[in-house]
């Protein structure tokens, strides 16, 4: 018997988050506090928890202007005009381990 391709459960639970997504990724030009999208996280463990937090970083350029409430992306100051910001997520598990990733948001008129 091959025993290499046996994975057991606890073994799951000390393995990072593998991607960050934001859906849609999209909001328009307007006051803060509009909706840009749900963020969520992808994991080979089926019983992860995740908190999303901003991160410094690459790709960090435009944290200022963005606020996450639980699993939702808004947008924290007014957007006066269209184009394409960029912003880095980091993902936390219920077992603190950590996954970064830089996003764009797309703002239109």
């Amino acid at each position: 018997r091959d025993w290499s391709s046996d994975v057991c459960s606890s073994d799951l639970e000390d393995i990072a988050p593998t991607d960050i997504l934001l859906t849609p990724a999209v909001t328009t030009t307007g006051a803060r506090g509009r909706f840009v999208g749900t963020l969520s996280a992808v994991s080979p463990s089926p019983t992860d928890v995740f908190t999303f937090f901003l991160a410094s970083g690459a790709g960090s350029t435009n944290n200022n202007e963005f606020a996450i409430s639980g699993l939702s992306l808004f947008t924290a100051v007014d957007m006066p005009s269209a184009g394409v910001k960029t912003i880095r997520i980091r993902v936390q598990n219920n077992y603190n381990i950590t996954f970064e990733k830089a996003l764009n948001i797309t703002v239109t008129s």
